[in-house]
Order: C-alpha cells, then structure tokens, then sequence
C-alpha cells in the first residue's frame, strides 16, 4: 500500500522503489555502489508541490547524488521499520534528517500504522489502565487520540507527553547511530491553533540533545501547506554554508 499518489501532481517528478521497501520515493533511482547522501523527513522533505526541493540544491553544489527518503504523515517508525531504507542510511556516506513528529511513533502506550504513522491502530495495555473510562473505537490518527486524552485529564496526559518525549529522544538516537551521525534540522511553526502541537512540537532544545543540529525556524505558511520555494531555498542555502563550514574543518 502506498501514500504518494502515482497520478497528476503540482509537480512533476519521477518516483522510484529500493530492494523490497514498499515506500515510494521522490526522484530517480540512485545508484548505491557509488557515494552517495540521504535525506530523512516528511512531507517537507518530499516537496510534492516544490518545483526545486532543497535535497535538488544539495546534490548541484555538492554534486552528489541524494536519496530524497521524504514520507508524507511519518514519524521515526516509518524508515527505521524499513530494513531496505535501514540498509540504504547506514551505507550513505551523509545522512540529512528532518525532524520527525514526536506524536507519530509507536510507544508504550499507543500503536501507529508502520507506514502511515499518523494512523492510531489501538491502545497498548498501558493506556487501558491509565484512560479505563476512555472508549478508542472512534481515533483513527494520533492527534485526534491525543487530544482526547487531554481533554480527559491533564494531569493523567502529562505522564503520556513525558514518554513519547523520551521515546522520541531514543528512537532518534538510535537512528542517528545507525547512519553513523546526522545532521538534523527543523521548520518550527510557533504558536499554533493546535494544542498537542504545541505541547509536542519538536524544539530546539530537543535536537540540541540529540549533538549536531541546525534549526530553522520559517514559517510553514498557512495551515495545512507545507514549505513555500523560498524557504526551501532557505534551507539549502543553510545546508549548504554549514557542510562547507564542516569540510573546511575538516570533518
């Protein structure tokens, strides 16, 4: 099953598939026995409606090829369940990661669709205990479950925020380990009209703990839009000034 549409887009592009991953990613097919980075995100990262994503700018400088593994509606889950895009990170020779949702993962207290990460599949024995008064029949996605719980009972809600936290901060490690070290960035929105956004937004102080980071801080426009072009230039340009930076001192 897929969630990048093969029909019309805004844009056109190719899309190609790796070893057995059932994944759907922007670009052609990149050769893997030669070097090669890889980009790591969500829809931003994907750019289905940019003309130029920023991963385009960074393969002409650099001039190398990148492996654009942008997935609409994911969280860390997404790539680190994929053992072919596993394969694929551990082998590039830079690994560049959009910060993913902290809300979309499977924890100790909920299970998300290991695809489409923002789908709540069921409640983990945990959250039963924690929320018996709650009936989750009627959650689909991770934001309506997560609001649910909060309009419950904010004290209750406060133990489930501490451990997606934490579960985010290992997973990421662990991926970050797993490509041999990354680079991370951000696009933070601020003051949003969503309360679990805001209590479980992805900050800076986050990536700050997770080593080497950039953070962006454009806006992402209106609600429900993506990156514009610009700040996709803006991005590349920061990428771009930063890994030089990196290679004039020589790491």
């Amino acid at each position: 099953m897929s969630y990048v549409s093969t029909g019309m887009r805004p844009v056109d592009f190719s899309v190609c598939q790796y070893g057995q991953s059932r994944f759907l990613l922007r670009g052609k097919r990149v050769r893997t026995d030669r070097p090669y980075w890889v980009c790591i995100g969500g829809a931003n990262t994907y750019a289905e409606d940019i003309v130029t994503p920023f991963t385009t700018q960074l393969e002409r400088h650099f001039k190398v090829p990148i492996i654009n593994m942008g997935i609409a509606h994911s969280g860390p889950d997404a790539v680190m369940g994929d053992s072919d895009l596993m394969a694929l990170v551990a082998r590039a020779e830079r690994v560049i990661i959009e910060a993913p949702s902290c809300v979309n993962h499977s924890n100790r207290y909920y299970k998300v669709h290991p695809r489409r990460n923002d789908r709540f599949i069921r409640p983990m024995p945990d959250l039963v205990r924690l929320y018996p008064e709650i009936d989750f029949t009627d959650c689909h996605f991770t934001k309506h479950l997560l609001c649910k719980l909060l309009l419950c009972d904010q004290e209750r809600f406060q133990i489930i925020q501490d451990d997606l936290q934490n579960s985010w901060m290992d997973k990421m490690r662990t991926l970050i380990a797993w490509a041999g070290g990354a680079i991370l960035w951000s696009a933070p929105r601020g003051r949003t009209t969503n309360e679990i956004d805001d209590m479980l937004g992805v900050m800076p102080s986050d990536l700050a703990q997770l080593g080497q980071h950039v953070t962006f801080t454009q806006p992402l426009g209106h609600r429900g839009t993506g990156l514009s072009q610009k700040a996709h230039d803006t991005i590349g340009q920061k990428l771009v000034q930063m890994l030089d930076d990196a290679a004039r001192r020589g790491q």
